[in-house]
């Protein structure tokens, strides 16, 4: 975002600038062209005086020259972009605000491993007992021998 003071106009492709394109609009627009970004105050629909960023000192000019580009992946996130006057801040420019939808989700991580249950049934067996008292006997012992 910035002040670009590209004039874009109706002619991009959200059919909703203010104005008549400038050159630093077409440069603005093949810019945003060229990196896949889309202008966000030419897609919605305002009433002009919540379009126009700059006003001219004697207060008969209005033009949309300040934008918010964002990449057309994010498009969808993209709720709102209007200017919101009154704002003092010492400047003939006014604030151009956007909405977004910030969908956070969470981090994935490597999954933990489940705690294995165990069935404790089976040692009631005399047969299972054996077979477990092996293994582990197999397993101490390699673990001896390693030591």
């Amino acid at each position: 975002m910035g002040d670009t003071n590209a004039k874009v106009s109706g002619d991009n492709t959200g059919r909703e600038g203010l104005g008549v394109m400038n050159e630093n609009g077409e440069l603005f627009a093949d810019f945003c062209g060229q990196n896949d970004f889309i202008i966000g105050g030419t897609f919605f629909k305002h009433c002009n005086i919540h379009k126009a960023t700059w006003k001219s000192p004697d207060l008969a000019t209005h033009n949309q020259i300040d934008h918010i580009a964002i990449s057309r992946r994010w498009r969808g996130q993209l709720l709102d972009v209007r200017v919101q006057r009154g704002a003092d801040a010492g400047s003939d420019h006014e604030m151009v605000l956007a909405k977004i939808k910030a969908r956070i989700m969470r981090r994935k991580h490597d999954e933990p491993q489940r705690k294995r249950r165990f069935d404790t049934n089976k040692l009631s067996s005399a047969g299972e007992r054996r077979d477990l008292a092996l293994i582990l006997q197999n397993k101490f012992q390699a673990l001896a021998n390693l030591g």
